[in-house]
């Protein structure tokens, strides 16, 4: 079994060198990204890393991307973020982790909107990075040391219509479920190398990670949706919805699937 919190991190002073010198253990990896991406394209991708451990280890973490992620231990959610911040504060999340002996995967999701982002999400280019606390473990899990892989995700897709009112929240995003989830494995290329100490008190032109000093979000299962119609259309259209769409006939395998978790097929 896999036990794990949410663990808050001390600010180190001065902070004035954040990205200076190497402040936090996340300082010592490399930030990543998929290496058929452009800078300015939209992009999904999931980070893999395949661990094989002789015997159970108690580690402290450290995760943080642009723009967004969400982060899987042996396919279970572990978490999502980075809070909100500027370049200049860019928050990176900790985790105390107990993982047993044995085989394990660490996964993440991470997407890049680029323009089409809230307006309230800060970004300099897509990055993923990934660090543990204990130095003796760095070459097993760190990002620009250990063996990560990326895949794109090409079912996930992300746009928004032109709209005559000021829109602030987020693009519309599609998971066609009939599209292949990820393209091949490949080895990630480094976008921003380990924070290296500097002397001159030059700061870096990207990410001064900063420790974020709030809880884990909430994410559990709510009651109270239902599905009221049913229809053909297309994601991306507006489609009227007609009295037939609401027939109970239409609609009892969809509420079953909702309120039972029974399968459907989409025909």
């Amino acid at each position: 079994m896999i036990n794990f919190c949410r663990a808050s991190i001390p600010v180190v002073e001065p902070e004035a060198d954040r990205g200076i010198h190497r402040q936090y253990a996340i300082d010592h990896a490399a930030w990543l990204w998929h290496p058929d991406a452009a800078v300015d394209e939209l992009f999904a991708a999931r980070f893999t890393l395949g661990v094989d451990l002789p015997e159970a280890v108690c580690m402290r973490l450290h995760i943080s991307a642009d723009q967004r992620f969400e982060w899987f231990i042996d396919g279970r959610r572990m978490g999502m973020g980075p809070d909100r911040g500027d370049l200049d504060h860019w928050s990176f999340h900790s985790y105390d982790v107990d993982l047993p002996a044995g085989a394990h995967e660490i996964a993440a999701d991470v997407w890049w909107l680029g323009g089409l982002a809230p307006v309230a999400q800060v970004t300099r280019r897509g990055g993923f990075v990934f660090a543990v606390e204990d130095a003796a473990l760095a070459e097993r899990f760190n990002t620009g040391v250990a063996p990560w892989r990326v895949r794109r995700i090409k079912n996930w897709s992300f746009a928004r219509k032109a709209m005559q009112t000021y829109h602030v929240i987020g693009p519309q995003q599609t998971i066609d479920a009939r599209q292949p989830r990820y393209g091949e494995p490949t080895e990630p290329k480094a976008v921003a190398p380990p924070v290296q100490d500097n002397t001159t008190g030059v700061m870096p032109d990207h990410w001064r990670l900063y420790p974020s000093p709030l809880p884990e979000m909430m994410h559990q299962p709510r009651p109270g949706a239902a599905v009221c119609a049913a229809g053909a259309g297309e994601p991306d259209e507006i489609t009227p919805v007609r009295e037939a769409d609401t027939a109970t006939e239409r609609l009892s395998d969809w509420r079953a699937l909702l309120e039972d978790g029974k399968p459907l097929t989409v025909p």
